[in-house]
């Protein structure tokens, strides 16, 4: 898949860069973890990937990871940025640091890491004493800036591509747009429940991201959109009639909840995203009401995740909420009595426990 990738993206003149180069298996304490790994497994199973990205389409650049690998930071290793890559591998590009990775920036120099992001003066500093100190020889400085400069010499920029910073933006949007929607996977649609047929006129809409979506994941992960549809929205533009009354709620709750977490001591930060908050406790007499007067139950479960952190095998993040339990049981009995449907959408980065549903709805 990443040769694929590389392929695809280079064909078009831009450059890529493949990472973390190696073994970086958890986000938890990333920039300090020492990853065991066999000589076997190492080339059996973490490197193999790599390997084949390298060797069948030829990237231009590769990230080393934060972590250390058998008690070296990846980025000072000259076994792994040397030997395997280049020598045992035919890397021809150059290799950079993931942002302030390792510990050494003479010991990066020297291990093939040519590019250190995003620099600070200590490094700058401490390579130019080791110089003037004869601990790094310059030699090793001209391949580090040769393998940049011949990446440089291939960019479009330098061959005067004539590029606009205009880009077509809708244009853009449209092949998200599908690729979102080709993006999808239906778990279960039993007894052909979607799409929605010729009777669904009125959907009665709960959860949270149902009306706030969660867009991107955290860190790199996250979504810079100029704009997001919601799920009431897309469902309106859709022709549907959404439930005003459960919309009008659903809307007060959330912003009063975001109104507290603004006062409170919680704050976003790019690791951690947008905070969730908790789901509303929807009574059992709004609930009837909405199955009253609705055609179908959409109930929407969300969840972020991304860089920075390891997922949690804890409720709020692979297991349903104490919240969302009785959300999922009291929605869809009250629509089955009607002999009405419930859809539950799944608006999450990863993935989530639902095999254990079947004893919620019990």
């Amino acid at each position: 898949m990443t040769a694929a990738m590389v392929q695809g993206v280079q064909s078009q003149n831009v450059g890529t860069s493949i990472k973390h180069f190696v073994a970086n298996n958890q986000e938890t304490n990333r920039n300090f973890v020492d990853t065991i790994v066999s000589e076997r497994a190492l080339r059996e199973i973490y490197l193999e990937g790599f390997r084949i990205a390298v060797e069948e389409a030829e990237p231009w650049t590769v990230m080393s990871s934060y972590n250390k690998l058998n008690g070296i930071y990846t980025s000072e290793s000259h076994d792994l940025l040397t030997k395997i890559l280049r020598e045992d591998w035919g890397f021809h590009g150059f290799v950079m640091t993931d942002w302030g990775g390792g510990s050494d920036p003479v010991a990066q120099m020297k291990a093939g890491n040519d590019l250190l992001m995003p620099g600070n003066s200590r490094q700058t500093e401490a390579i130019i004493a080791a110089v003037n100190e004869g601990q790094l020889d310059e030699g090793v400085l001209n391949k580090n800036v040769a393998r940049i400069l011949h990446i440089l010499f291939k960019s479009p920029r330098y061959r005067q591509y004539p590029y606009s910073n205009q880009p077509d933006l809708e244009a853009h949007a449209a092949i998200a747009r599908q690729a979102g929607a080709e993006g999808m996977v239906l778990l279960k649609n039993s007894p052909g429940v979607l799409p929605f047929g010729e009777g669904i006129k009125k959907v009665a809409a709960f959860g949270n991201t149902s009306y706030e979506i969660v867009t991107g994941g955290t860190g790199s992960g996250d979504v810079n959109e100029a704009y997001s549809v919601s799920l009431i929205e897309g469902l309106e533009t859709a022709g549907y009639s959404v439930s005003g009354s459960l919309r009008d709620m659903y809307t007060d709750y959330i912003k009063e909840e975001r109104e507290k977490q603004a006062a409170g001591t919680e704050r976003r930060s790019w690791f951690r995203g947008r905070l969730p908050i908790a789901e509303m406790d929807v009574k059992s007499g709004l609930v009837d009401k909405a199955a009253a007067e609705a055609d179908i139950a959409l109930i929407t479960i969300g969840r972020n995740s991304g860089e920075g952190s390891d997922r949690k095998d804890e409720a709020g993040d692979f297991y349903l909420t104490e919240q969302e339990k009785p959300l999922i049981r009291t929605v869809c009995k009250a629509f089955q009595d009607k002999g009405k449907n419930t859809v539950v959408v799944l608006n999450i980065g990863g993935v989530i426990e639902t095999a254990g549903w079947v004893r919620i709805l019990s």
